[in-house]
């Protein structure tokens, strides 16, 4: 009988610890996981910034009038993971063409950064024949 009871004891306190170290094992995990949503929105971000500037900037080139934030939109629609929000805003300034991108969710933000320079080659080509 004593020996039941013992048995009873330990197996009683091997499922209180497995417990315990499930519940911290499955914590690590979901930081983990999070972590990585995290960094896939910020990389879809930037990602989608860079392509919106220059294709901003080739728009401006072949002077035709579209949206450079309408175009983020769309690159980034059903690609994010965690947060649940973003947008761009598009400067000009000379011959540069900077779109900065923001995203939030509840608890965390991100923002990104990118630019590119409005070059015409055909201005380029043309100077270098007539010399």
């Amino acid at each position: 009988m004593v020996k039941d009871v013992l048995k009873c004891r330990i197996r009683a306190s091997s499922t209180i610890e497995a417990a315990v170290v499930m519940s911290a094992a499955l914590l690590c995990l979901m930081l983990i996981m999070f972590t990585g949503f995290y960094f896939h929105d910020v990389n879809i971000l930037a990602g989608a910034a860079c392509e919106s500037a220059q294709v901003a900037g080739e728009w401006e080139r072949m002077e035709e009038s579209k949206s450079a934030e309408a175009y983020f939109q769309k690159r980034i629609q059903g690609k994010m993971l965690y947060f649940s929000s973003a947008g761009c805003t598009v400067d000009r300034s000379g011959k540069d063409i900077i779109v900065k991108a923001r995203a939030s969710s509840a608890r965390m933000k991100a923002a990104v950064s990118a630019s590119a320079r409005m070059d015409v080659p055909e201005e380029d080509i043309r100077r270098l024949h007539m010399k």
